[in-house]
């Protein structure tokens, strides 16, 4: 498996999980989710930085549309995964 899609399914796998988090969690502020999903993983911080952005995402499309399903929030972040990778390597 690449390095660039196993650098995607980890951030899906960190949306995933962030948002699961929250809805365990729901007054926990971003920083601390984000904390919580790193403390999960096991990876690289160029990978990390990635899961970060990918978290980040799905939290942000939460808030803007919290009738949304974390299916159609992790699909809109799959999505948008060229667009949030080319984001971070930009910002490096």
């Amino acid at each position: 498996m690449g390095k660039e899609r196993n650098e995607k399914l980890l951030m899906i796998s960190a949306a995933s999980e962030a948002l699961k988090y929250r809805a365990q969690n729901p007054s926990a502020s971003s920083e601390r989710i984000i904390r919580h999903v790193l403390s999960s993983l096991d990876s690289r911080v160029d990978s990390q930085i990635s899961a970060i952005a990918a978290v980040n995402e799905a939290l942000k499309i939460k808030e803007k549309t919290p009738d949304y399903t974390d299916r159609q929030i992790l699909q809109i972040v799959m999505n948008n995964i060229e667009k949030i990778l080319m984001q971070t390597r930009k910002n490096k």
